[in-house]
């Protein structure tokens, strides 16, 4: 996985997807995804920044890498975009585990 960026506007963030077809492909994660897991958006951390909220900021970047960890369990099932251009990176659009997949527990 790579470092959790954001252009202002959306997240940015990178990670290598492997599973028995394919090793270490790159794919990009979705914004949207990122703020339903973060429970919260870029646009509510540039509004804490702009009012030199940073403790605050910081209390969310932690939040934000905690979950992020969960990305490294090897139970989860990813919904990912394959475009059929090969210059765009496959999107990661939905993440769940095995268990919530299969409804289970």
């Amino acid at each position: 996985m790579y470092e959790l960026q954001s252009d202002g506007v959306d997240w940015n963030l990178k990670m290598q997807v492997s599973d028995t077809s394919v090793s270490n492909v790159i794919c990009l994660v979705s914004t949207d995804l990122l703020d339903r897991i973060f429970g919260f958006t870029v646009s509510q951390c540039k509004k804490l920044f702009d009012e030199s909220k940073i403790e605050i900021l910081r209390q969310k970047k932690m939040e934000a890498e905690r979950k992020l960890a969960g990305f490294r369990r090897l139970d989860l099932i990813m919904s990912i975009e394959i475009s059929p251009q090969n210059d765009k990176i496959p999107l990661i659009i939905d993440v769940k585990t095995i268990s919530d997949a299969l409804n289970v527990l």
